[in-house]
């Protein structure tokens, strides 16, 4: 809490510098300044607030960091993620949908159509040769 009160604080900073700004109180370098610290604190703050029970060396960061980017997973109320943590089959369910409500199925239909052709070609080949084994093979145009 005492992070999200400093970061408050920092905000407040830099809407006041930007009041300032538009009215000509301050000068523009020394406000460029500023702003700029402050917004880079605020982007650290929001990185370390990021769960903060989350070890940097750890190998699923990356994994949590882009789940958490796409939606999927949000950790819990209290900013921890809980790495350690049993997952419900609740949970699960959740995150799933989540990620289904991300991946886009514009294409698949024509794919799916594609891939029911090459697995009627290959049924057909199989077929062949279990009832004639002296069949020669068929030629394959190298796609496949």
């Amino acid at each position: 809490m005492n992070n999200l009160n400093n970061m408050n604080k920092k905000i407040l900073i830099l809407i006041s510098v930007c009041f300032f700004t538009f009215f000509g109180v301050a000068f523009a370098e020394e406000i460029d300044e500023v702003v700029d610290e402050v917004a880079e604190e605020i982007e650290e703050e929001l990185e370390e607030l990021l769960f903060p029970d989350l070890e940097e060396e750890s190998f699923y960061l990356e994994a949590v960091e882009n789940m958490y980017d796409l939606g999927v997973i949000q950790g819990y109320d209290d900013g921890t993620f809980g790495p350690h943590d049993p997952v419900t089959r609740a949970q699960v369910a959740t995150m799933l949908d989540r990620y289904d409500n991300t991946l886009d199925y514009t294409n698949c239909s024509a794919e799916l159509s594609v891939l029911k052709d090459e697995l009627a070609r290959i049924e057909e080949f199989y077929n062949d040769f279990t009832e004639n084994p002296a069949t020669p093979p068929v030629e394959l145009s190298g796609t496949e």
